[in-house]
């Protein structure tokens, strides 16, 4: 990937201010903005510019002399422009939204309404700025409300025909949507590319109109990451035009930064572009950067002609792998000395962190270059080996992170195995429960690790260290969803708090040493974000582990605990095509482990279940008969083969804990495709994302109580009849069930009613948000939505005994987005501390999932079974099931107190089975009752 140098952001005093800036007035003899200082209301050294000093304050706060009636005018003008002037971020933020509260509680005075109209879209850009550049509270938050202020500001000029700050706060909308362009769905981004565009449109390339200019240099450099990330193709060649603009305009600029940055984001793009011949664009790539260089030369600006040469060297390299083996050697060469070089000037110049960054830089191309040979993989190793070092003394833990999962890689190009699963596992350790950058810090972790844990479990099995295998796969699961919940209450968690600040100082750190003369506010939040780390007592990081004979036994520990509660656990990992399934049981009063290896590709059957269409009644059975066999072939073989090994009994209570990709997959209706028998009915089964899962289930209540959400959105006719069933079950009163139903399922009843109950059913719709699993959750009534956020911030709750989600595809989670394990509503509400979830893997018909409740709850709280034996008689009753059987049961639900639109859809079902043979079992398939599942204990 070739890198950006920092001078495409120039500083602040060069370019059109990204921020609105008040301008000083000049001082005339009539200029009632500067009157003589009122001792009873002029406060004198304060709200200077600069902070400091005893001169004249640029506004001050008295109105002596202001002519009669035009007072709140004054006020106005002279609230604002001390709080524009305020050098302070946080006294800046507090003066101007004052200013915005004084307009409006005197916007109905017509005296005051010509300077509230000319200050009021200056104060609340300044606003928007402020909090852009702010470094307390949650930058997102700020970056939000910075937003919110800009489209006011917006709205305002717009209202009052200005056309130029119109487009000016385009430009700094545009800016602060930036940041969501590595975002998941990138619909921030993509709005900053409109409001560029916006910009460009309204704005001429020239060197009289910088705002211009600044507009197609940031629309290029946006165009380039989506371009990074698989898409912007077009825009990609709508930039190039742009930035030929912006080359030609500043032709005959003195100052040839913008020039420079042109071209080297000229540059940039062309090396990405889809379109044209590749030959060409590396060829225009490298002309110019050549010509970048020339602009300013290396005695000039030394940091960004050596970023600038790194980017060259590279292009160079790439041009000689693809086109010509001749100079191949030397352009490889040629990059590492020059590599070599900048890390040598680095370090006599004190900079160590951008050594640290460096030296990991480089590593990555010694590990991952076309040129594989020992020695360079020893030198990276020497590279990553100092770069974690320095990150270390730092406590910067996601640093750590990258540098010892690079390290990883580099002993697996030296086949020293043994290094590389310790390696990885340490990247897993150090990954766990990772709490400082945020979430998109967390997020972009937990991408880079995706399947490290099951390439270092394959490892450790390899070499029978199950234990070092289990513990690894267990720092791999859940890591982003676990993070981003502490997070979310991070200000209550002294550890969470540090890590935020650590990782403010250390992006502060690198701020600094990248600036020959870093400016004073910059140093002086240096200092401060030091002196709230060292305040939490938290200024060291985590330390590497030592080896040891109980390192990596964390984990085999409560596998042994667990097997008080489950016969077994199985535990599947694929790896690229490979695949492992490892069966623990006792063997005496000793924990044993069988680990069967096999070659069988899962790819195929996780396609077959992603293009899986559920809407269509005929695919999806088809669909769920091929994966019976295709998770048997893949699986349920290896499971039983290792039971029997373990000498498990039919029947036993076995856990399994898939990895990764696996877990989508239905393992439990794996098929032996000539004997008909499914895996499901042969052991009493759970689900767990993680072992750890399972160790913290919550015990049987003695006395079983419901909360029952009902139908919040009153499309779902066959809900009531989950109720019905329910009040046979669990009893009606309200000492023990809790029945909310249609409109009456508003979020606060809802959170009310969860509180004190022991068992939660929710009959409702579910949605999953990939991008963030917390916004995940269930429809409620009046368009409210209840998310696990919310569940886990708003209320203190009981921990729930079991959570039945009957609603639509409450199973389905993801693995490709976020991280290794599977994610989904039920892994949310088990990190939320439920027992169990009962949940369906794909939408099931209404009647039949009424049918499976009644089964399930009838078994579970009447006859006093375990959830997943539960599980194992509903399943079987909706299957067995006979339209002799069925139709007495339809007569009396519709005979009871329902709905009128439940009747008449039980009428329909009723009119249906009419039509049946009496001993046809209507519900024999899979996909009736295959869907459900039970994810923890």
């Amino acid at each position: 990937m070739t890198k950006k140098p920092d001078e495409l952001h120039l500083p602040a005093d060069q370019d059109e201010p990204l921020f609105f800036k008040a301008e000083v007035p000049p001082k005339t003899s009539d200029d009632r903005h500067f009157l003589a200082l009122n001792s009873q209301f002029d406060r004198p050294g304060l709200n200077r510019h600069g902070g400091n000093g005893d001169g004249m304050p640029f506004f001050v706060s008295g109105i002596s002399g202001v002519e009669e009636g035009s007072e709140n005018a004054m006020r106005v003008l002279v609230t604002s422009g001390n709080a524009m002037y305020e050098s302070d971020v946080e006294r800046r933020l507090t003066s101007l939204q004052a200013a915005v509260e004084l307009m409006e509680a005197v916007k109905d005075d017509q005296n005051a309404a010509a300077t509230i109209a000319d200050q009021k879209g200056m104060v609340l850009g300044s606003l928007a700025g402020t909090l852009m550049a702010r470094r307390e509270g949650n930058p997102e938050q700020n970056r939000r409300d910075a937003i919110d202020y800009y489209r006011r500001a917006l709205q305002h000029f717009i209202d009052h025909d200005d056309g130029p700050n119109v487009t000016k706060t385009k430009y700094n909308m545009a800016d602060a949507y930036a940041a969501g362009v590595w975002s998941d769905d990138r619909s921030d981004g993509r709005l900053a590319l409109s409001y560029l565009r916006e910009a460009i449109t309204e704005t001429a390339p020239s060197a009289g109109g910088l705002l211009g200019l600044y507009a197609r240099l940031n629309f290029a450099s946006f165009a380039g990451r989506f371009a990074e990330v698989g898409e912007g193709a077009t825009l990609v060649e709508e930039a190039i035009v742009y930035l030929n603009e912006v080359v030609a305009a500043t032709a005959d600029m003195k100052d040839r930064r913008l020039q420079s940055a042109a071209l080297n984001t000229l540059a940039a793009l062309y090396e990405k572009r889809q379109y044209g011949d590749r030959r060409s664009n590396l060829e225009r790539a490298i002309k110019c950067l050549e010509a970048s260089l020339e602009l300013r030369p290396k005695e000039e600006v030394p940091d960004d002609w050596s970023l600038t040469n790194s980017n060259l060297l590279s292009i160079k390299r790439a041009y000689a792998r693809e086109f010509s083996d001749v100079g191949l050697e030397h352009a490889d060469d040629e990059y590492l000395v020059h590599r070599e070089q900048r890390i040598s000037d680095l370090e006599k110049q004190g900079r160590p962190l951008l050594v640290a960054d460096e030296q990991l830089g480089l590593a990555r191309n010694l590990v991952f270059g076309s040129r594989r040979d020992n020695a360079r993989f020893e030198r990276g190793r020497e590279l990553i080996t100092s770069a974690y070092a320095t990150f270390g003394e730092r406590g910067a833990v996601s640093e750590m992170v990258d540098a010892v999962h690079l390290l990883h890689w580099a002993d697996l190009r030296l086949e020293d195995l043994s290094a590389a699963a310790f390696h990885g596992w340490q990247a897993l350790a150090l990954s766990a429960d990772l709490e400082e950058g945020g979430v998109e810090r967390v997020r972009e972790i937990s991408r880079s690790l995706k399947g490290l844990d099951a390439r270092v479990a394959m490892l450790f099995l390899s070499a029978g260290e199950t234990a070092a295998a289990l513990d690894a796969l267990e720092f791999g699961r859940a890591r982003f969803l676990r993070s981003a919940l502490r997070l979310r209450t991070s200000n209550t968690d002294v550890q969470a708090r540090a890590a935020q600040a650590r990782a403010k100082l250390i992006a502060i750190e690198r701020e600094v040493t990248r600036s020959d003369n870093p400016p004073s506010e910059l140093l002086e939040a240096f200092v401060k974000a030091r002196e709230e780390l060292t305040a939490l007592g938290q200024i060291g990081g985590p330390t590497a582990p030592e080896i040891g004979d109980n390192l990596f036994l964390r984990t085999w520990r409560v596998a042994e605990r667990l097997m008080q509660t489950y016969r077994a656990l199985i535990i599947p990992v694929f790896d690229n095509g490979r695949h492992a399934i490892a069966v623990l049981a006792l063997e005496g009063k000793d924990l044993r482990a069988s680990v069967v290896f096999g070659d069988d590709d899962l790819q195929p059957a996780l396609e077959r279940w992603n293009a899986a269409d559920w809407g269509d009644p005929v695919a999806r059975k088809t669909t769920i008969d091929a994966l019976m066999t295709d998770v048997w072939n893949t699986f349920g073989v290896f499971a039983v083969q290792g039971l029997m090994r373990r000498e498990v009994p039919f029947g036993s209570r076995v856990a399994i804990v898939p990895q990764g990709e696996f877990g989508q997959l239905p393992l439990t209706l794996a098929r032996h495709q000539e004997s008909g028998s499914v895996l499901g009915d042969m052991f009493e089964f759970s689900v767990a994302p993680s072992i750890a899962a399972l160790d913290s289930s919550v015990s049987d209540p003695e006395i079983p109580t419901l909360a029952a959400i009902i139908n919040p959105t009153e499309d779902l006719p066959f809900s009531p009849v989950e109720a019905i069933n329910c009040r046979a079950v669990f009893g009606s009163h309200e000492t023990a069930s809790t029945y909310l139903f249609g409109v009456d399922c508003s979020k606060n009843t809802v959170l009310n009613a969860l509180q004190s109950r022991s068992h939660w059913l929710f009959s409702a719709h579910g949605s999953f948000d990939p991008v963030d699993v917390r916004r995940s959750g269930l429809q409620l009534a009046g368009g409210e939505f209840l998310s696990l956020d919310d569940l886990f911030t708003l209320v203190h709750l009981a921990q729930p005994r079991l959570v039945m989600l009957s609603s639509c595809d409450t199973g389905h989670h993801l693995v490709g987005s976020a991280s290794d394990e599977f994610i989904g509503l039920p892994l949310g509400f088990l990190q939320l501390g439920a027992g169990g979830v009962l949940a369906t893997r794909w939408p099931v018909s209404d009647v039949a999932t009424a049918l499976f409740v009644s089964a399930f709850t009838t078994s579970h709280i009447l006859n006093r079974n375990r959830p997943a034996f539960a599980l194992q008689d509903g399943q079987h009753w909706v299957r067995e099931a006979t339209v002799e059987r069925l139709r007495p049961i339809v007569a009396r639900l519709i005979a009871d107190n329902i709905p009128p639109a439940t009747r008449s859809a039980l009428q329909e079902f009723d009119r249906t089975l009419a039509t049946q043979p009496s001993s046809l079992k209507i519900f024999s398939h899979p996909y009736y009752w295959g869907g459900f599942v039970l994810y923890g204990a």
